[in-house]
């Protein structure tokens, strides 16, 4: 959770960022005022309702807070009200640029955002047991809203939360009960249907890791709390038995449902084959804390093709880079698709893609912006997105040049993206 006050200001008193919530609090008196000036801003974006289940929790960082109300004691103090606005993605540098782009500089100024937007990716890019506490923390907000079916995570992550409700029969209350799922059997997931077993298997992977990433947060919290002291054999014993069983439980591997993984990977910190980073950075940061070397964690060999792990590093990438990235995942998610297809429509979609994911890969460590790149028509990027699948001087390639959606221009597709 990042917390930002501005006590100066007369409109924008505090910005608050924890997971894809971005909470703005306005002084009582200026809520009127707030709905009024900024009312293409609330059209944009989605706003959560004040007090309203586990997504509300997670947009406050904290428990229960949808019935603070009761115990909540009066002050003095100048009350404030707020909006928790609703980004596509966690919180990034580049979506929050974005955001902040609304407000006038009269009510939150230039260098105020500057300085915010430096804090923020100071924060994002610290890594120390509290801040992966905080990573932690999404998984068990999300995860608990989805068992709980919140209302807010079923717009949010509409895909994921179709999966577990369509698994829902063959869920057991008993995790050690085993389920048998016929192969053919299939579950809807969007516009698309998956094995429910393959669906099963990727749920249940997953729920275990986040139940071990749980344990590993109940440990910060011990050490937090009893300083040195708590750094025991004990405590490492443990530590060492939790990183033995993250690298032996087979992780998820959601990426056989590529529009499913985007969804994942744009809420989630670490997915599939890259949760090794996530354990591998606690054991980091626990042995730095305990100034201990008797830590062991062996990373998990994820045996994936070399095509798709390029594929998901390039998903992840984009994933940070804000609207406009989350709009070229769409697209490689379709190509993803297709290069699966036996239909001869999609055919040459791999080669396309792979292009694609190349292209997005050599911009890793480059400063530019996504969004003037996929607007330079010498860019590799451009010219990888408005390359054509099929020879125009075919029946297939013809229709598709002037049918098909996913070989309109670059600028068609994501004009939108320039402005949410």
């Amino acid at each position: 959770m990042f917390l930002k006050r501005f006590p100066e200001n007369s409109l924008i008193k505090k910005i608050k960022i924890s997971g894809p919530f971005i909470s703005i609090y306005v002084p009582e008196a200026q809520l009127e005022n707030f709905q009024k000036k900024y009312e293409q801003l609330l059209s944009r974006y989605s706003v959560l309702s004040i007090g309203e289940g586990m997504m509300h929790d997670f947009a406050h960082y904290t428990h229960n807070k949808s019935l603070s109300f009761l115990f909540a004691k009066k002050s003095n103090k100048e009350q404030n009200e707020h909006f928790h606005f609703i980004l596509p993605a966690t919180a990034t540098e580049a979506n929050l640029t974005t955001f902040l782009n609304f407000f006038e500089d009269k009510d939150l100024s230039k260098e105020q955002k500057q300085q915010l937007l430096k804090e923020f990716k100071e924060h994002s890019n610290t890594v120390t047991l509290e801040t992966l506490s905080e990573q932690i923390k999404s998984y068990k907000y999300i995860i608990s809203a989805l068992l709980k079916r919140d209302y807010y995570l079923s717009k949010i992550m509409p895909l994921i939360t179709e999966m577990v409700n369509n698994l829902e029969p063959y869920l057991s209350g008993n995790p050690d009960e085993s389920v048998d799922i016929s192969p053919s059997i299939m579950i809807k997931v969007g516009e698309h249907q998956v094995s429910a077993c393959d669906a099963y298997n990727n749920l249940t992977a997953f729920l275990t890791h986040v139940g071990f990433l749980s344990s590993f947060e109940q440990i910060i919290d011990q050490l937090n709390k009893g300083g040195k002291e708590a750094a025991t054999t004990e405590t490492i014993n443990k530590l060492n038995a939790l990183f033995h069983s993250a690298s032996t439980t087979p992780f998820p591997n959601f990426s056989t449902s590529p529009y499913l993984l985007n969804e994942l990977v744009a809420h989630f910190p670490f997915i599939d084959g890259n949760l090794n980073n996530l354990y591998e950075m606690l054991k980091q940061q626990f042995a730095s804390q305990l100034e201990t070397e008797e830590l062991i964690f062996v990373p998990q060999i994820t045996n994936l093709p070399p095509e798709d792990i390029s594929y998901n590093e390039a998903i992840l990438f984009l994933s940070k880079q804000g609207n406009m990235g989350l709009k070229i995942m769409e697209a490689m998610a379709r190509l993803q698709e297709g290069k699966r297809s036996s239909n001869p429509y999609w055919i040459n979609s791999g080669t396309k893609l792979q292009g694609i994911v190349d292209a997005v890969l050599n911009l890793k460590n480059r400063e530019e912006v996504l969004g003037k790149i996929v607007q330079n028509p010498e860019s590799e990027l451009y010219l990888a997105l408005n390359k054509p699948r099929l020879l125009p001087l075919t029946f297939l390639g013809s229709f598709s040049v002037n049918k098909s959606k996913s070989m309109m221009k670059v600028e068609a597709e994501i004009s939108s993206s320039l402005t949410c």
